[in-house]
């Protein structure tokens, strides 16, 4: 296991070429409704197996392909709807109000999700009437794919660990 900053993290993870797969550990500030929420202040623990480097449009048509669509190389990606991309960097990082970005494509149904607060695991059942639902890919589902191909950009400050090529990394915030 190595410890690594956020920058080395984000150099480390840059550098490598192509696809590669990792598998990364995150603590987010889950969505939620504030109105009459007991919960306020939960974090969401999440571990998850992702591509990083993939082309969002490539994976796009190859699922279409999968699905025996009727157009699979059809599907271009739009420009991003907020931030920018880090020059070079176009896939991988981009950046937004200051903040670093790494963008992935999860790579499994279900990730491996805990909710705590003050150290204390909350029952998802507790917080499911105050979670908002994540909207699926409109356009996705407009080119005549049913299974979504999920992309995710993760603030570099959110993300606690990562294991890239059998290698543990912690990063330090």
């Amino acid at each position: 296991m190595k410890t690594v900053t956020e920058k080395q993290a984000v150099k480390l993870l840059s550098g490598v070429s192509g696809n590669t797969f990792l598998q990364v550990q995150t603590d987010t500030d889950p969505r939620m409704r504030k109105t009459g929420n007991p919960y306020l202040g939960a974090r969401k623990l999440s571990s998850f197996n992702v591509s990083f480097g993939a082309s969002y449009g490539n994976a796009v048509n190859r699922q279409a392909d999968r699905e025996d669509n009727h157009n699979p190389d059809s599907f271009k990606p739009e420009p991003l709807p907020w931030g920018e991309w880090v020059s070079g960097l176009e896939g991988k990082v981009l950046t937004h109000k200051g903040e670093t970005y790494l963008r992935f494509q999860i790579n499994e149904a279900k990730p491996n999700v805990v909710y705590v607060m003050e150290g204390v695991e909350i029952p998802v059942e507790n917080l499911q009437p105050y979670l908002t639902k994540r909207s699926p890919s409109r356009r996705q589902k407009e080119h005549g794919n049913q299974k979504e191909v999920q992309v995710r950009a993760v603030k570099v400050a959110s993300i606690l660990g990562f294991t890239l090529n059998g290698e543990h990394y912690v990063v330090k915030h």
